[in-house]
Formats: structure tokens, C-alpha cells, sequence
């Protein structure tokens, strides 16, 4: 698929001041230029001619290479008229003509673009960011407008049209978290007269504000959660759209699109039969499991990402998305049993033997290499990460898929590949497979970890479309469930 711009327009840019005019008004040594967005995020700025070097901060050399820390450079762009603040600069192009038009580029990994001048005082400070929920439409099935006939006699019509306005609020210890709905129509607020078309639209909107005071970095940190937040509720990475940086409260609110690097856009659209569970099961309990989700993610971290990882980029090889998987589910399993690399009996019995002083090297030799041997092996891990799932898993066939992954990771780690007697086709096969299934059953954990109900995780994985279609077809190529498929 082309890489396409979310941006692309002409305009004047500055040095941005730490005191004095950035009011929106390019000044007399603002420079022309090109901005570009493209759509995985990636931010340049083609300038027709250099910036003065007499700005706010000493010029660096000229050279390829980041700016100072609060270094940024401001504008107003010719068509829309919106004013763009780029933070987190680097030079990349430049000129060594003595042409008074040297032209120069820059990256920059944050762009802020909105209808407000800046805040001098607090110009990368934010309240809460909102994300227009459009896609999610199916999911949420929040829709509630509805037209009917009142009465016709022959030219003349009469009908109503009435819609509720849903809101969903979730107010915790370190966060606040919506979802709102907003009904649009040209018309509604004023008495037009007569026209040739009324269209009503139904938006839904979640709105997030961190109690702890939000900065740029802050920001993003938590828009990519509840990025990730659902992607774990659909089962597919979703690309949610740009965020809005707000700042200031109320009548007060000051709206920036929030423009920054986020990776290649997935090609997954939430629909009736591809999502894995539904708002209604959890418009109650929508902020409870966000803020589990949230506090989880922190305190496992490699348990998390690395799952996320291979969730977001599906177009990693198989061994790359297998063995994020396996590791993702080692670090969980060490994390969350606070293993303590203690030797067993045996071990020690043999360690104790060990007693003349020219052996001390070889004491210390053999420790570091038998320092992990007493933990669980990877099967067991397996096997005690995944039997509690309410899916009525079968104990037999799972302990042999966790002894299948077991030996594939060892081929790939210890042998380089699949055994001499057996094709990289078919090696490559099994491991499509055994993916497949492992990152169903991280999904089911993961859900189960954050608190979604027991009755509503049997639900998703054992019954529905998703689940017939690509769940349990995976589940069932190592007996994991019957043939039948389960009744909720």
C-alpha cells in the first residue's frame, strides 16, 4: 500500500520565541516551506530557505543532528490558516551556497496543528486528549437516532426525529475516562428555511484526562495505551485516529491535532463478525478494566509489549512472531512468580564437592551455568500460564502443545532450525500454527488478567463468528477443544 499524507500544505515558519510574538503572524524573517505528515506519522519540514540564525537559540553546526531541548519552530499555514508547532527537531538538509536562498529541511517528532495561538506560559502543557471514535461505530452500536411518520396529505409530509445523546463516564484515582456522543446536523440550531437535503449524524467521542500533570511525552505514553487498550478488546490492532491535545477547560478548550511517529497503519476495519468482544459487554466496567489494562502493562512490561508487538505488525516471519510469544510468556511467568533461583538438593549435593581452593574458578564457573536449571521449563510454564482459562481447554492435548512449543524453541534457539529428517516447509507450517494458537490463548489470558468477567471470556473465545471462523479452528489442530463447538 503507498504511503500517503495526512498533511501536506505550504506555509511560513519561525524560530518559536520563549517571549514576545507567537501570535499566529509570521514575521518578516519567517521562511516558506512544505510541511508533510505522512500516515505512519513521520513529520518534515522543506523550507525554500534557511531560518535566521540570529533566532532564539544559537544555530548547532551545520550538520545532520537533534536541536537543544525546547528548541521548536512555529507557523501558519497558507490555505487553512491553522498554526503548527514542531517540537523535538533535527536538521537534516542543508546548503552550503552563498545564494541568500539556501534551502534547509528538518524532521521533527511531535507536531501540534490547531486554529489557537500558543501559550507562551504553558505551550507544552495539556489538560486531556479526545479521540473521535469513528470506525468503532459496529462496536459500540450506540446509534440512536430514529425518524417516523407522523403524517402525509398530498403535497405536505410531516415526520420527527428523535435520538438520545449515551454517555459513559469513568472517574478513577489517576484517571478520568468518557465516551460521549455527538449529533450533528447543518440545521438543527437554527431555522433555516426550506432545503433540499437535513442530514443527522451520530458521532462518539472518548475523552481522557490523567489527574498527574500532562505533558507531550505523557500524552502520547497514554494515547498508545488505550490504543493498545483496544486492540486487546477487538481481538486486531486498530489504528485509532489522530488525537486532539487539549488545552484549558470548558468555553476555554483549546483543540491541537497531535501529529507523531506511530508505525505502518494496519489494514484491520472493526466490523459485525471480526471483533472479539462487544461495548455492551462492558459499559460498566469499561474503566475498571482500562485501569487494570493500564497498571498491568507498567508492572509486566516485556509480558505485555511483546505480545503487542507481534499484534500490531503482522507481517513479522513466523519465527520472529513465535518466539516474541514465548518470551512474552517467560518474562509473565518469572514476573509474576517471583521465581528465586535457589539450587535443589541434588545440585547443591554436587556443588558441595567443590572444596579445594583451586577449584573456586571452576565452582563459580559451574553456578552461573546451572543458575537458571532449577526454574520450570518452558512447557511447564506453558502449561500453568494458560489451564485456568474458563474455555474448557483440554488438560491432555494442552500439556502436549505446550511440550510442542517447547521443542520448536528449541530447535530454533539451540539447533538453528527444524531437525535434518523434516522440510523448512513443513517446520515453517507447524509454526504458523502453533502461533496462531498461542497468541489466542495470550489473548484469553491477557483479557482474563485485566478482569474481563469469566462468562463473557468463554463467550468470545468458545461461540460468535470470530470465534468459529479463526479461533477455535486453531484451538482444535492440537485437540485444545472438541470438535463440537461449545453452547454458552
Amino acid at each position: 500500500m503507498p504511503m500517503t499524507n495526512v498533511v501536506e500544505e505550504r506555509g511560513f515558519f519561525w524560530w518559536w520565541q520563549v517571549s514576545g510574538d507567537n501570535q499566529g503572524t509570521p514575521p518578516a524573517a519567517a521562511a516558506n516551506g512544505l510541511l508533510t505528515i505522512s500516515d505512519e506519522g513521520h513529520i518534515k519540514l522543506k523550507l525554500d530557505r534557511e531560518l535566521p540564525k540570529d533566532g532564539p537559540f544559537p544555530l548547532p553546526m551545520r550538520q545532520a543532528k537533534p536541536f537543544p531541548d525546547g528548541q521548536m519552530i512555529t507557523g501558519k499555514l497558507n490555505d487553512s490558516g491553522k498554526i503548527v508547532l514542531l517540537d523535538s527537531i533535527q536538521l537534516t538538509s542543508f546548503s552550503w551556497s552563498d545564494s541568500p536562498l539556501r534551502p534547509e529541511g528538518y524532521t521533527a517528532d511531535t507536531c501540534l496543528i490547531g486554529d489557537f495561538p500558543f501559550d507562551i506560559s504553558n505551550v507544552l502543557d495539556f489538560s486531556h486528549f479526545r479521540i473521535d471514535l469513528a470506525g468503532l461505530n459496529d462496536w459500540l452500536n450506540l446509534g440512536t437516532i430514529r425518524s417516523t411518520m407522523i403524517d402525509t396529505d398530498g403535497e405536505n409530509v410531516e415526520f420527527s426525529v428523535k435520538y438520545e445523546r449515551p454517555s459513559f463516564s469513568f472517574k478513577l484515582d489517576e484517571f478520568d475516562l468518557s465516551i460521549e456522543t455527538v449529533t450533528t446536523t447543518p440545521n438543527m440550531l437554527f431555522d433555516l428555511g426550506a432545503t433540499c437535503s437535513v442530514a443527522f449524524k451520530q458521532e462518539f467521542w472518548l475523552e481522557f484526562g490523567n489527574h498527574a500533570k500532562t505533558n507531550l511525552t505523557s500524552l502520547k505514553a497514554d494515547f498508545i495505551c488505550v490504543e493498545e487498550f483496544f486492540a486487546i478488546l477487538m481481538g486486531s490492532y486498530l489504528r485509532l485516529d489522530w488525537p486532539y491535545a487539549v488545552q484549558g477547560i470548558g468555553e476555554d478548550e483549546r483543540w491541537y491535532r497531535l501529529y507523531f511517529f506511530r508505525g505502518s497503519v494496519p489494514e484491520f476495519e472493526p466490523g459485525l463478525g471480526n471483533t472479539l468482544t462487544w461495548f455492551s459487554w462492558l459499559r460498566d466496567s469499561l474503566g475498571e478494566l482500562f485501569s487494570n489494562w493500564k497498571s498491568k502493562r507498567e508492572q509486566y512490561g516485556p509480558g505485555y509489549y511483546l505480545y503487542l508487538a507481534g499484534l500490531r505488525n503482522s507481517d513479522l516471519y513466523a519465527e520472529h512472531r513465535f518466539v516474541n510469544l514465548i518470551w512474552a510468556l517467560e518474562s509473565l511467568h518469572r514476573k509474576k512468580n517471583s521465581e528465586k533461583h535457589v539450587f535443589d538438593e541434588r545440585i547443591q549435593k554436587i556443588l558441595s564437592k567443590f572444596q579445594e581452593p583451586h577449584e573456586k574458578e571452576d565452582l563459580k564457573w559451574l553456578k552461573s551455568k546451572l543458575r537458571f536449571a532449577c526454574g520450570p521449563n518452558l512447557e511447564d510454564r506453558i502449561f500453568e500460564t494458560f489451564v485456568g482459562l474458563p474455555i474448557n481447554l483440554d488438560r491432555t492435548a494442552l500439556r502436549k502443545f505446550a511440550i510442542k512449543c517447547q521443542e520448536r524453541r528449541n530447535q530454533i534457539s539451540h539447533t538453528g532450525g527444524p531437525p535434518d529428517r523434516e522440510s523448512y516447509s513443513d517446520f515453517h507450517q507447524d509454526l504458523i500454527y502453533l502461533t496462531d494458537a498461542l497468541s489466542h490463548l495470550y489473548q484469553a489470558m491477557l483479557l482474563q488478567e485485566i478482569g474481563l468477567p469469566e462468562d463473557k471470556l468463554k463467550l468470545a473465545f468458545t461461540t460468535g463468528h470470530l470465534a468459529g471462523a479463526r479461533i477455535l479452528p486453531s484451538f482444535r489442530i492440537f485437540g485444545l477443544v472438541d470438535e463440537v463447538t461449545p453452547k454458552s
